[in-house]
């Protein structure tokens, strides 16, 4: 693994470090890492469908174990993913966007998937 990827690594577990801190069930914390998991599939499993790109902020589960969750938004802004507001939506919503990494692309999901963070 190259010294960036190594620092991405190493980033990714201290966000996991946060989720795990949290004064939560062993439960909450893994349908968070579930929720995550389950998005970066996706988007390796569908490439060219930006459908998979987009978590809608305000959507309750997404708020419940992504937003409002220490380490979850620092993971997927390493993962990729941007605030943006998507004006596609019928009012305006606000969404983690992924665009990936202009060197690496999807190799830091798939990193993701393959780890044991």
């Amino acid at each position: 693994m190259n010294s960036n990827l190594e620092s991405f690594a190493a980033t990714c577990k201290s966000c996991s470090r946060l989720i795990w801190a949290r004064k939560v069930s062993r439960e909450a914390v893994e349908k968070t890492f579930a929720l995550i998991h389950k998005v970066v599939s996706n988007i390796l499993a569908n490439p060219e469908d930006d459908k998979y790109k987009k978590i809608r902020c305000e959507n309750m589960r997404v708020a419940e174990l992504l937003t409002n969750v220490d380490g979850a938004y620092d993971l997927l802004i390493h993962l990729g993913f941007h605030i943006r507001i998507d004006e596609t939506e019928e009012n305006s919503a606000k969404v983690y966007q992924w665009e990936g990494d202009s060197k690496y692309g999807s190799e830091k999901l798939e990193w993701f998937l393959s780890s044991t963070v």
